[in-house]
């Protein structure tokens, strides 16, 4: 007998296939390594927040006036903060796995909305808009952030 042959399904008739209830989701194995990488996503976001924010701190005095009001270091709190709430809660086997990603895709948004924070509110009051100095600010860190998640979380 050749064991390279292929198996034969049996087809299932048409009132069996209705009575059968189907499981709409990703397979569980792929929901395990999916929260895995939730949790290193998150602590990378949060100790890459913290060493920009620290970075910045020590390097640019400038910044540092900023830093003095709920505007400078706010967004870098609450962001880092929610990123270790994620971790945790990835790290947790009481948080269903399908409940899990669901955290994740919300998680994307607030950080992004974290990283934009963080990196414009406040920092330009009082410069006059010019459109030759547009070009000035650069990309902003929030499209290599959602290309990272979603490379990284399927």
């Amino acid at each position: 007998m050749n064991n390279d042959a292929p198996l034969v399904t049996r087809l299932e008739s048409q009132s069996s296939a209705s009575q059968r209830t189907s499981a709409v989701g990703l397979p569980d194995d792929l929901l395990r390594d999916s929260a895995r990488r939730l949790r290193f996503i998150a602590l990378f976001y949060a100790g890459g927040f913290l060493l920009a924010t620290v970075a910045e701190l020590s390097l640019d005095a400038t910044s540092r006036e900023l830093f003095t009001g709920f505007g400078g270091w706010g967004p870098d709190v609450l962001s880092i903060g929610t990123a270790l709430a994620v971790a945790a809660l990835a790290s947790s086997p009481r948080v269903p796995n399908a409940t899990l990603m669901n955290i994740a895709l919300v998680f994307e948004v607030v950080a992004a909305y974290g990283i934009a924070f963080s990196t414009y509110w406040g920092r330009f009051q009082g410069l006059d808009y010019l459109p030759e100095l547009s070009t000035i600010f650069g990309i902003s860190y929030v499209a290599p952030w959602i290309m990272f998640f979603t490379i990284v979380s399927p």
